[in-house]
């Protein structure tokens, strides 16, 4: 297949497209950045933007410079393929075993609370007090995305 791009080209639209729909999941960091930005200005939002940058560059350093070499090991790769496995197959048998959906929206919900529940903690405990301060911290608390980057450099 032959583009009209040149390579340097061609990978430069595929990142800038690939950004902005890995940004469209409006998560934590997205609805401080909008929320402080109504509130105080934009410029305290691109601060805090800036703050969640860094942090998520630290995340992608971390799974591209050691993490995805650990879990490209075979017995690394079968051990989480096993857990995964384990993990499905009991949320399976935990749905089929509900009387109603409301029961499982009730499921989400106690997942949530648990994420904002570290969330909670890691803010008490590191409370920021820049705009920096608040979009890294909120990036660091949400633990996910470092799964998600290694998921990637895998």
């Amino acid at each position: 297949m032959h583009f009209p791009l040149s390579p340097v080209e061609l990978a430069f639209v595929i990142g800038v497209t690939s950004g902005f729909i890995l940004a469209l999941p409006v998560g934590p960091i997205n609805l401080t950045i909008i929320n402080e930005a109504g509130r105080s200005g934009f410029l305290k939002g691109l601060v805090i933007g800036f703050g969640a940058t860094l942090m998520e560059l630290v995340y992608v350093g971390i799974a591209f410079t050691g993490l995805a070499s650990f879990v490209v090991d075979p017995f690394v790769m079968s051990f989480l393929e096993l857990c995964s496995f384990v993990f499905l197959i009991y949320l399976g048998v935990r749905f089929l075993g509900l009387k109603s959906i409301l029961n499982a929206v009730e499921l989400g919900k106690t997942d949530c609370a648990l994420d904002k529940k570290w969330r909670n903690r890691v803010e008490t405990r590191w409370t920021p007090h820049s705009a920096f301060g608040i979009g890294v911290i909120r990036v660091l608390a949400n633990p996910a995305l470092l799964v998600f980057w290694v998921v990637v450099a895998t």
